[in-house]
């Protein structure tokens, strides 16, 4: 095991844009707040490179965990928790050198099947109370 690089640090707020693979579908701005769960998780004591918390994107929150693969690649499963909304996935992302930059694409189920690009960035400047 070896610590998390700052860099890596994908907890704060990120905007952006999500794009449906629907045919005629715009795009939507959004903004993405990422906290952390409470420290005591057993599972984060037992593999530090796990990443877990909530994303809070409009007025959904979905929970997520997962983790990076091979410094730059983040997977991330996601569902909401609000157990009687039906809404899950997994998200592919690529973290850029600068830590500052989210692509990749998404796969999931919301009322129906979802599949999408997105591309978020971060303000490294901005401190978010959420971090």
């Amino acid at each position: 095991m070896f610590p998390l690089r700052k860099e890596r640090e994908v907890y704060g707020e990120w905007h952006g844009q999500l794009n449906y693979f629907r045919r005629g579908s715009p795009p939507e701005k959004i903004v993405v707040r990422i906290y952390k769960k409470k420290i005591w998780q057993f599972s984060y004591w037992l593999n530090p490179k796990l990443v877990v918390g909530n994303i809070l994107y409009d007025s959904d929150e979905l929970e997520f965990k997962g983790g990076f693969y091979q410094q730059d690649h983040l997977v991330l499963d996601y569902r909401a928790t609000e157990r009687t909304v039906k809404q899950f996935g997994s998200v592919l992302l690529h973290l850029d050198a600068s830590g500052r930059h989210l692509n990749g694409h998404f796969i999931g189920f919301y009322n129906e099947l979802i599949a999408g690009k997105i591309d978020l960035s971060k303000n490294k400047t901005h401190r978010s109370s959420l971090t």
